[in-house]
């Protein structure tokens, strides 16, 4: 769990961005409108109520540390959302919060993972100020100016309107954004500090050296499959056999993959793929993987034969920093147990009238 909101953290708290990918989900009227004019019209839906504002109160403390209903309002309508976005297309939405996982609903387990997250949030954000941290005047007006130029364009002013997509009024969240953002830069600089060795690195990248290695190729592709006759697969080898010698011979093999290759993905970009293992047929991985650096070759899959040639193969000085930042998350949870063990604790109080008006109009 410790680990799952640390990545939510990470991911999600700089919102700015989010704020943006979220009116551009409101609903536009379509280009093809005049087009549709003919057809049958639907009867339109009745528009949804304008919701209502819910104040800016504290919904859950533990001693200095404080969560106040933006901060909760925001994440769980962008989570409500997504799982929507992810799952409402084929799923009855009216059952699926109902559904138990793990002895919970969908809806508690929604419910109290943002609570857990938020509640984590506080304390991070708490912390940061203990320790000084506070946000540049530059990020502060950022942020402002960011949300009134959204309000101004896509809302025309209309705070209603803005309110009605968010459910935050603009001055709600932007303090819900300073907030998150002080908390991402504490985290960030935070996980730097964490430190790694390089015999930890070493042997992370012994212990996941299959998931971590890819090569790069450049391959030719000449068409020969099962339907295809005898004599055109023959005519397919034949070709693929002239094309190799030329490339042995030293021809470049980019240009010849511009002229004769029949994959579209990497004829134009010099028939160049770079991969990890697990993303190609088996015939063509076990060669990419196999061979050495400058190797030519051909090889026979059930797309036809692959002019080959090997470009590059990593090595951990190639993913040391990808391994640096994956054990930094590991061991952060660990070297901030303090604050784990608040947002565990059960002493955090909690106004459950609230909670249950943010979650009631989340419907909206």
């Amino acid at each position: 769990m410790k680990k799952k909101l640390l990545t939510i953290l990470l991911t999600l708290t700089l919102a700015i961005t989010a704020v943006g990918c979220k009116v551009v989900d409101l609903p536009e009227q379509s280009q093809d409108a005049d087009a549709s004019q003919e057809e049958s019209i639907p009867d339109e839906e009745e528009p949804l109520p304008d919701r209502e504002e819910i104040p800016e109160e504290t919904l859950s403390t533990l001693a200095d540390h404080v969560v106040y209903s933006s901060d909760y309002i925001y994440y769980y309508n962008l989570y409500r959302s997504n799982m929507i976005s992810q799952y409402g297309a084929y799923m009855d939405m009216t059952t699926f919060w109902d559904q138990e996982i793990d002895g919970q609903t969908v809806q508690q387990h929604l419910t109290n993972d943002t609570l857990n997250m938020v509640r984590e949030s506080a304390v991070f954000y708490s912390t940061a100020t203990k320790e000084g941290m506070k946000l540049s005047q530059e990020d502060r007006d950022g942020i402002h100016d960011e949300i009134q130029n959204v309000l101004e364009t896509q809302f025309d002013n209309n705070e209603q309107e803005f309110l009605n997509a968010f459910a935050l009024t603009p001055a709600q969240l932007s303090g819900m954004l300073e907030r998150s953002k002080l908390v991402s830069e504490y985290v960030s600089k935070a996980l730097e500090a964490v430190e790694v060795s390089e015999e930890e690195i070493a042997k992370f990248y012994q212990g996941n050296q299959d998931s971590l290695d890819f090569v790069t190729v450049r391959h030719i592709l000449i068409d020969c499959t099962d339907e295809m006759t005898e004599e055109e697969q023959a005519a397919a080898k034949t070709k693929a056999e002239g094309i190799l010698a030329q490339v042995q011979g030293g021809a470049d093999i980019g240009k010849l993959a511009a002229e004769h290759s029949t994959d579209p993905g990497s004829k134009d970009n010099n028939g160049e793929y770079t991969f990890g293992k697990g993303k190609m047929v088996p015939e063509f991985e076990e060669w990419a993987f196999a061979a050495k650096t400058g190797e030519q070759g051909m090889v026979k899959t059930s797309y036809g034969y692959h002019i080959m040639e090997k470009m590059d193969h990593s090595d951990l000085e190639d993913v040391k920093d990808q391994i640096k930042e994956t054990l930094r998350q590991e061991k952060f949870p660990q070297q901030y147990s303090h604050v784990y063990d608040q947002v565990d604790s059960p002493d955090w109080s909690l106004n459950q009238e609230l909670l249950d008006k943010i979650i009631a109009a989340a419907v909206l």
